[in-house]
């Protein structure tokens, strides 16, 4: 093994001087000895000559085989391959590296791909609620809004939460007092109202003339018993009504009392339910003299020699101002007196379902408007004759140069 390793040696270490012949067959003679040696069998070598020194700059520089190699030259070579060794290569990454930041990759992760609506995973119980929910607030965005409705039940305009609540006690109170203003049955002892007047045989008579009375008053006389008649109500069919007034239609009511000191002492009036008025102009507040300017007045009169004090009535006051525009009632035809019927032949205005529809086109009462355009007419009638209203005082009257001063006051 020592010779073998020192030929080898020696072959490494050979120069040019030599054939290559001769160093073929030292090599061939050197693996059969291994072979002997080791019993391994060697692979035959390619026949071809191998250059004794191989240079990675081979390529880039062409050789020359006429030209010979020292050993000096084989040393430089060698110390150029053994300084510049040759480099590893790593393989490559099984993944390839994506390029975008991590930041990216998260975002990417996150999107997801739209189901198809045939797919099971998009008809579950939570996609279909979710569904809905989407839909629903779609239409509510879609949906118009609606106009804001007129005002009805109050008698100012724009009322605040305190006043709505004012005005119903007010109308309970009302009420209340319509109540109390029924007649007694002399028998029994019980109220009756007016529905019930007429119906009663013992005051059917005495109640129907009454109502007819007023009726007549309201409108244009009856069976001649009304000397001076208002003209504040007319009959009309339920078509003679615009169309842009019928959601407008308020009712009306019969308010009975008995009054020993007036002449006709079985008293019926004919009211309006104001609480369904619609009144376009806004506020409808009537100025009117309080108890304690009452009471100064009179005070002022006693205290002052040689004062006179009188007192009077409007009659008919609200009744004979002009409204600005028409008001419609319905009226049950069972409630209007038969001798009223016969007279304005109502049975051929009557609707469908039984109603008399009647048009004030004058103040009536409970009309909320009624105190303020009555107000407004009775001032400007007096301003022409020297009187005003105090400014500070409402109710309270005086002239321009006569020492004269009065208060009105609405019962």
């Amino acid at each position: 093994m020592n010779a073998i390793a020192a030929c080898q040696q020696a072959l490494n270490n050979a120069t040019n001087d030599k054939s290559n012949n001769e160093i073929n067959m030292l090599q061939a003679i050197l693996n059969k000895a291994r072979e002997q040696v080791t019993g391994e069998k060697m692979q035959p070598e390619d026949k071809q000559s191998l250059p004794r020194v191989q240079n990675n700059k081979e390529s880039l520089q062409p050789q020359n085989e006429d030209r010979r190699t020292t050993r000096s030259m084989t040393a430089s070579l060698t110390q150029e391959i053994v300084a510049s060794p040759p480099q590893i290569t790593q393989p490559p990454p099984r993944v390839q590296r994506s390029s975008q930041p991590q930041v990216l990759k998260k975002r990417l992760k996150r999107i997801r791909v739209p189901l198809p609506e045939s797919a099971p995973a998009a008809n579950t119980r939570s996609k279909v609620r979710e569904k809905k929910r989407v839909l629903e607030q779609k239409r509510k965005l879609l949906r118009k809004t609606p106009e804001p409705k007129p005002q009805r039940a109050s008698t100012l305009h724009n009322p605040t939460r305190n006043l709505r609540s004012a005005v119903r006690k007010i109308q309970r109170v009302e009420n209340k007092v319509h109540k109390a203003l029924a007649v007694m049955n002399k028998k029994s002892g019980k109220m009756l109202n007016y529905r019930q007047l007429l119906r009663h045989p013992d005051y059917k008579k005495d109640w129907s003339l009454s109502s007819a009375n007023e009726f007549g008053r309201l409108a244009n006389g009856v069976s001649g018993r009304i000397k001076n008649p208002t003209n504040t109500i007319k009959f009309v069919r339920y078509e003679d009504i615009p169309k842009e007034r019928r959601k407008d239609v308020t009712y009306g009511q019969f308010v009975c009392t008995v009054g020993p000191e007036k002449k006709e002492q079985n008293c019926t009036r004919f009211v309006v339910g104001g609480n369904k008025i619609n009144y376009p102009d806004g506020e409808v507040a009537t100025p009117t003299a309080e108890m304690l300017v009452a009471k100064l007045l009179f005070n002022s009169v006693v205290s002052t020699p040689g004062a006179k004090f009188f007192t009077m009535d409007l009659s008919n006051f609200y009744l004979m101002t002009p409204l600005k525009r028409p008001e419609y009632i319905r009226m049950n035809m069972s409630d209007i007196p038969e001798e009223m019927i016969i007279e304005y032949k109502l049975r051929d205005k009557v609707s469908k379902e039984g109603s008399i529809y009647i048009m004030a086109i004058k103040g009536m009462y409970r009309l909320p408007q009624s105190g303020l355009l009555a107000n407004e007419l009775l001032e400007k009638r007096l301003n022409k004759n020297g009187y005003y209203q105090s400014k500070y005082i409402p109710g309270l009257w005086k002239h321009e140069w006569r020492p004269i001063q009065f208060t009105l006051v609405s019962r």
